[in-house]
């Protein structure tokens, strides 16, 4: 999907298309939006989690309702200094494919609201998320040992490294260790790998190795592994070591 916000307050709302982020089901929005009201009055804030589509029109992909009095008019909530971060549950009602307790997935917010009086000591300010860094992940790609593939003594072996949900134009290969016996290819090559961290989500830290056996007319993968390098990538972006 490709996921803006829709977010409407009694008859005011915003359709922040520009919010859009293309093939993604984790997107990272950092918005900030604000309605005047009354209270009591019209308190039922309204975020919509719409799927952006070029041919058809855009669709729904979950939504979550919240009754703002319900906080402005709780002493507890009102006496918070900084009000707590929220995970509010994203439903799709209607969908007869969904159970009632079904989850179109979480985002995550907070809410400030502030008197008419309180405002002008509470300008609203711009919300960013973390830095962008640019990294290298270098790989060296020494040897293979005991590779097999039925019936076949000699193979000619080259190596391929790309991340999960990564730009596949990124992928780094080996040259081929042609003729090699016994699954035994040798290479000693370096593969260069350019990220940008941190990373949205956890399986996007993962790397992908794969062996191939190069042929005539098609290549033929031999296997494969992955390696989830993500917590390596969160300790070096939050050190910035290395970096480009």
């Amino acid at each position: 999907p490709s996921p803006y916000i829709k977010v409407s307050l009694g008859d005011k709302e915003v359709k922040d298309t520009k919010s859009v982020q293309s093939n993604t089901t984790n997107p990272e929005f950092f918005k900030m939006y604000e309605f005047p009201t009354d209270l009591p009055g019209p308190s039922l804030l309204n975020l919509k989690i719409m799927d952006k589509n070029l041919l058809s029109s855009d669709t729904l992909l979950g939504e979550t309702t919240i009754d703002l009095e319900d906080r402005w008019f709780h002493p507890k909530w009102t006496l918070l200094d900084k009000k707590p971060l929220e995970i509010r549950t994203l439903r799709k009602e209607g969908d007869v494919s969904l159970t009632k307790s079904s989850s179109q997935g979480v985002v995550l917010l907070w809410i400030d609201v502030f008197s008419a009086k309180e405002l002008p000591r509470n300008p609203s300010v711009k919300i960013f998320g973390p830095e962008k860094l640019k990294f290298e992940l270098r790989i060296v790609c020494w040897r293979s040992v005991g590779v097999k593939i039925p019936g076949t003594r000699l193979l000619d072996l080259f190596a391929t490294f790309f991340m999960d949900g990564g730009d596949q134009s990124m992928k780094g290969t080996t040259d081929t260790h042609w003729r090699c016996k016994n699954g035994a290819g040798s290479w000693n090559w370096r593969v260069k790998i350019p990220i940008e961290l941190p990373i949205a989500a956890r399986e996007k830290g993962r790397l992908r190795v794969q062996l191939w056996s190069r042929g005539l007319i098609s290549n033929r993968i031999v296997g494969e592994a992955v390696v989830n390098l993500y917590d390596w990538f969160m300790l070096t972006y939050h050190r910035k070591t290395q970096q480009v």
